[in-house]
């Protein structure tokens, strides 16, 4: 006979298909941005900063979104985690194990050299070989959402505002030496995702009221239009230096990248709101599905752009055509690491984290003293 369960408090999913098919967008913006490097166009780069800049962007939005209006407790911090570790941890370390391996005792021409000297960093979610670099400040940005979901609650349900102010006073001290930090700390990005965050508390205002279907067409080409002059270099860009130079001068070093990641956080915003626009662009199948294979596809198109590097190399073929064949492969290879290690994983984790649950409950109800209800003297 099996027990019965009590599963984890949790958020029902609240899906909004635009914001998805952005995820599947960030995502081949980075792939192609490292293609068009094989292509010999380096002023498009950027346009990978960009699609990590949004992802950065659309964590901060989901954390808020969803966890804001939800009392902070053991139980929901514990169900919390267990979600953060389910999302990231099962496709992330199987590529890094698999990569140290590969590149140490197989192709020493792999794209994601993790080596001796290194994979232990990266086991820890703290390495910075190759596009790993991203994913040191996603994992610390869960632990500062912890600290902020507690300081909130103690606003909203304690009328305490002290750990509030005190995490906003935190967060400017970082924000002004941001400069100084490393790539793969938070604190170098943490512009982005409170600009996400704060998008997702608008949206929690806003989600019931219907606004005009014109204005936001409109403001979605507008920030889709700001984003897209950013993909070239920053120190180019021409609306980064008429920013940079015209207000809090001071700032001018933080304000190149503040600006990117706060249009960016602007543009998923726009994106929740669904138009004729997000449809046609954003909520349609294929970019749903890239969407869906969106962090499968960005830890492996490295090996996607490899491994077309080697059949045009084999076929005396140009880096353009490896270039065609690697992009070509990202659907499928994100297709296949979703379904055979991504989705399993998570939901591997996700029954882990609940029968944990269920023992710690099992234990502390075990530990309570017993009641006596018997009658008499």
């Amino acid at each position: 006979m099996v027990a019965a369960t009590h599963p984890m408090p949790g958020h029902a999913p609240q899906n909004i298909p635009a914001l998805n098919g952005l995820r599947g967008i960030a995502c081949l913006m980075v792939a192609v941005s490292h293609a068009t490097g094989l292509l010999q166009q380096p002023d498009y780069a950027i346009a990978g900063t960009m699609g990590v800049m949004l992802f950065f962007a659309l964590s901060g939005f989901l954390m808020f979104f969803l966890y804001s209006e939800t009392e902070f407790t053991t139980r929901s911090a514990f169900a919390y985690i267990v979600a953060r570790i389910a999302r990231i941890a099962p496709i992330y370390l199987v590529v890094v194990i698999s990569a140290y391996l590969i590149y140490g005792y197989i192709d020493a021409g792999y794209p994601h050299r993790i080596d001796d000297g290194n994979v232990l960093r990266h086991l820890l979610f703290a390495g910075n070989v190759s596009i790993f670099w991203s994913v040191p400040p996603e994992v610390q940005f869960y632990g500062v959402f912890l600290i902020f979901w507690a300081s909130l609650t103690s606003l909203l349900w304690r009328a305490n505002a002290a750990p509030l102010l005190a995490f906003g006073a935190v967060c400017l001290v970082v924000l002004t030496l941001q400069q100084k930090y490393s790539g793969t700390f938070v604190g170098s990005h943490l512009h982005t995702f409170l600009s996400g965050g704060l998008a997702g508390l608008v949206f929690r205002r806003l989600k019931h009221h219907k606004l005009p279907r014109s204005l936001l067409v409109g403001l979605q080409l507008l920030l889709a239009g700001l984003v897209a002059l950013t993909i070239r270099p920053l120190s180019a860009g021409p609306l980064m230096g008429v920013i940079a130079t015209s207000y809090l001068p001071s700032f001018q070093p933080l304000l190149p990248s503040t600006t990117v990641g706060i249009m960016a956080a602007a543009l998923v915003l726009s994106c929740c709101f669904s138009t004729p626009l997000t449809r046609v662009v954003l909520e349609n199948v294929p970019m749903q599905k890239a969407g869906l294979y969106s962090f499968s596809i960005y830890l492996l198109h490295p090996v996607a752009l490899h491994i077309g590097a080697g059949v045009a190399d084999g076929l005396g073929a140009s880096e353009t055509v490896g270039s065609l064949v690697g992009l070509a492969l990202l659907m499928p290879i994100g297709w296949l690491a979703y379904r055979a290690v991504e989705n399993p994983g998570r939901r591997a984790v996700r029954a882990l984290g609940e029968r944990v649950w269920n023992g710690y409950e099992s234990w502390q109800t075990a530990r309570r003293p017993a009641v006596n209800t018997s009658a008499g003297d």
